[in-house]
């Protein structure tokens, strides 16, 4: 028997008289002081804990003989005299020898009367667990019989005390949230609060005011001050202590906090935009990436075409993702990428999206190479993106401005005779290629042997005076090559106004709306007008090639990407170089056709702008302000003379759809719509009268209700 055994606490907390044997006297009722389990003397009505292992042993009582001990125990007066548990007579050396809830004293295993054997915790009572075949307590377990046997914040439940969940302890009611108490040292919910009307503060108790409860629809008492994550559904922003309330992504409300980067946030969370337009701490969203593009204009509405680092191949894609509605548009400054809708912050320090052409960029931007690292600290690359426009120069292939300045390449050249200039670059034969429709010729002016040089197309003629007499140089039908033949009847000479190509005796009627005709210098053309070389594909759909053919003086030729950006007599033109994926925008001569707005049924239509797919003469924008009075800068489609029709961001009638906002009232509504103003202040937007859900669902969910007035129109929901 360990020698622990014997270090005994000595002195009785009762006295036997009156009691039979094992008991003890206490406040004068009889109560068992052998057998039960304890740790300490404390736990014992005798003060006595006779240790078992080191970790727990059983109550017993002083003796001087057998007969002061209860059933199944003797006195042994080898420890000095206590009550044990008798031996069954099988010998021992040590506690490891007579198996489990036994013990060896004297040489004999005895029963330990605070053990319990098991099989399984289902065989021990509350707070303890089946360990080593014998029940063990659980440390930190109380039993109980009600809960009013247990601290505050815990339930009775099957026999011991559980700790209740978001149960706060108290020792007075300031010690509480918002509509709870302090109650037995737990704060508990003030009955009724949160639930009942309420006039004004003053109905309410501390730590909550009177406001909208948005569960109930009127004013009740709301907890106020609450801490970071805590839900605000019900109130809002003034119920977080840091003023920001933010929807979860399961629909619920909870108070986050402001910032300025992800620094200011817990990690996982970071700062970003809601849909409240406010800077919060909020959880992640990286969208996968979406189908590729060039260009905004290739991405769905509410999307945005950004650059995307394939880490693995080392390069930028492209590729449409969900704008940031409350983010700075193209352009703006900014610091960090969490403040632009396009989520791309260049390292120049402003907002950015892919782009093919300049008038995909913000004013006063164009289209070049951006170079970002694909992550931080790594290896870099590319991508086509908007840069000022200053430090872009104009690419092969494109118009030298009029003084001949502007070339990124070699330099600027005059074609021949004519009086056009073209930027280009010196060549090899056999080295690199030219650029599309461009061919190395034998020129000098470079400083080189060659130079990339326009690849006329070949034809029969290049110039009237190559035809006999009563016969032109003209396009014949969709042939890609120019030929002699009869004048087109009743045709205008070049230089006389036009608005297609069966008007004028050439066959061709220019995008400026003068008859034009082929030429070598610009004395094959009329006064006023020049010779240059025209990238355009005749026909429908042909191969884009060079054409000299007259045309009127040029203007600047400088950048645009709307009319203010161009003097009086000209207007923004979308130009399509070669290779070039989207157009450019560049200051030409105003054309003979009609203004704005006008109608129009071909490339060659108006004066100012181009022909749109719609059939409204319209001009580049971007943004509505650049636009006249009853149109609006959006997507539309037009025909360049070098390709198929392209989307570029035009001037065009406000022609608003069903559920679209109508801030100019009926007129911003397409043909038999309204612009309907709906109770409660929301803004108009165009509608019209119905009779069923079914006349309203068509791109936008709407359905049929009364106005208010017994008018059935399509409303929002």
């Amino acid at each position: 028997m360990p020698g622990a055994l014997l270090a005994l606490l000595a002195t009785a907390g009762g006295c036997r008289e009156g009691c039979p044997p094992g008991y003890l006297e206490v406040a004068g009722e009889c109560q068992l002081a052998v057998g039960q389990p304890c740790r300490e003397a404390a736990d014992c009505l005798s003060e006595i804990c006779m240790p078992i292992d080191g970790e727990h042993g059983f109550c017993t009582v002083r003796c001087s003989g057998g007969d002061d001990c209860p059933v199944d125990y003797n006195c042994f007066k080898s420890i000095g005299g206590l009550c044990m548990p008798e031996n069954n007579g099988e010998e021992c050396q040590d506690d490891g020898d007579c198996g489990s809830c036994r013990f060896c004293l004297d040489g004999h295993c005895a029963d330990d009367p605070s053990c319990s054997p098991c099989a399984g915790d289902d065989d021990c009572g509350a707070c303890r667990l089946c360990q080593d075949g014998k029940c063990q307590p659980v440390a930190g377990c109380q039993t109980c019989v009600s809960g009013l046997d247990c601290p505050p914040c815990h339930d009775c439940r099957q026999g011991q005390c559980v700790l209740q969940a978001n149960c706060q302890r108290c020792s007075s009611n300031d010690d509480c949230p918002g509509c709870q108490r302090c109650s037995l040292g737990a704060c508990e919910e003030i009955p009724g609060c949160s639930e009942q009307p309420c006039f004004n503060d003053a109905d309410c108790p501390s730590k909550t005011r009177c406001l909208a409860n948005s569960q109930l629809g009127f004013n009740t008492c709301l907890p106020v001050e609450l801490p970071f994550g805590a839900d605000c559904s019900l109130g809002g922003d003034a119920t977080c202590a840091s003023g920001v309330c933010i929807g979860s992504e399961d629909g619920g409300r909870t108070c986050s906090r402001p910032c300025l980067q992800d620094d200011d946030c817990p990690w996982p969370l970071g700062c970003y935009y809601g849909e409240d337009c406010r800077l919060a701490c909020r959880e992640p969203y990286s969208p996968p990436p979406g189908p590729a593009c060039l260009r905004n204009l290739d991405c769905q509405p509410g999307q945005a075409c950004v650059p995307w680092a394939d880490t693995l191949a080392g390069t930028w894609q492209t590729r449409c993702r969900p704008r940031e509605p409350c983010g700075l548009d193209d352009g703006r400054e900014c610091q960090q990428a969490l403040q632009c809708q396009s989520s791309t912050c260049v390292p120049a320090g402003y907002c950015g999206s892919a782009c093919a052409g300049d008038l995909d960029c913000p004013a006063g931007l164009a289209c070049d190479s951006i170079t970002m690292p694909l992550e931080p600290g790594g290896a870099e690359a590319d991508w086509p993106g908007c840069v000022p426009a200053g430090q872009v120069p104009f690419g092969v292939g494109e118009y030298c401005r009029a003084d001949g300045s502007g070339c990124g390449g070699d330099g600027c050249l005059r074609l021949g005779d004519a009086g056009a200039w073209l930027c280009t670059v010196a060549c090899q034969p056999g080295g690199l290629p030219c650029p599309d429709a461009f061919t190395c010729q034998p020129d000098q002016r470079l400083g080189g042997t060659h130079a990339c040089l326009p690849a006329l197309a070949a034809g029969q003629c290049s110039r009237d005076a190559d035809c006999d007499a009563g016969q032109v140089c003209r396009f014949s039908g969709q042939l890609e090559q120019l030929a002699c033949a009869e004048p087109v009847a009743g045709g205008a000479a070049a230089g006389q106004p036009c608005s297609g190509d069966e008007q004028c005796d050439h066959g061709l009627c220019s995008s400026f709306g003068w008859c034009s005709a082929p030429c070598q210098q610009d004395a094959d053309c009329p006064e006023g007008f020049v010779c240059q070389p025209q990238y355009l594909s005749p026909g429908q759909g042909g191969q884009a090639v060079f054409f000299q053919l007259c045309r009127p003086g040029p203007g600047s030729l400088e950048r645009c990407w709307r009319e203010a950006d161009c003097g009086d007599g000209e207007t923004c033109r979308p130009l399509l170089w070669p290779g070039a994926g989207a157009p450019d925008g560049r200051c030409d001569v105003v054309g003979s056709g009609p203004g704005p707005g006008a109608a129009c049924s071909g490339p060659a239509g108006c004066g100012q702008g181009v022909c749109s797919s719609e059939g409204i003469c319209a001009v580049p924008c971007v943004t509505t302000a650049d636009c006249p009075a009853g149109s609006e800068c959006r997507p539309g489609g037009y025909r360049p003379p070098a390709g198929p029709e392209m989307q570029v961001l035009l001037c065009l009638p406000l022609d608003r759809q069903l559920g679209q906002p109508c801030p100019g009232g009926d007129a911003d509504c397409a043909a038999g719509l309204f612009c309907f103003q709906p109770p409660g202040g929301q803004d108009a937007y165009c509608s019209k009268d119905c009779q069923q859900d079914g006349d309203c669902q068509q791109d936008v969910q709407l359905f049929c209700r009364d106005d208010g007035g017994g008018r059935l129109v399509c409303q929002l929901p």
